[in-house]
C-alpha cells in the first residue's frame, strides 16, 4: 500500500512542479523516504 501512496504522491509532485507551484521541501523528503521504503518492500 506505502507503494502506491509514495507512487502516486511523488506523481502529483512532479507535476506540481512543471506547473510551478512551491513545493515544501519537506514533503518531497517525506514522499521520497516512502517511495524508497516501498520499493525495498517490493524486492
Amino acid at each position: 500500500i506505502f507503494f502506491y501512496i509514495s507512487n502516486e504522491g511523488v506523481s502529483l509532485l512532479e507535476n506540481a512542479g512543471h506547473l510551478g507551484l512551491p513545493i515544501p521541501e519537506k514533503i518531497k523528503t517525506v514522499l521520497e523516504q516512502l517511495h524508497d521504503r516501498a520499493e525495498k518492500e517490493e524486492e
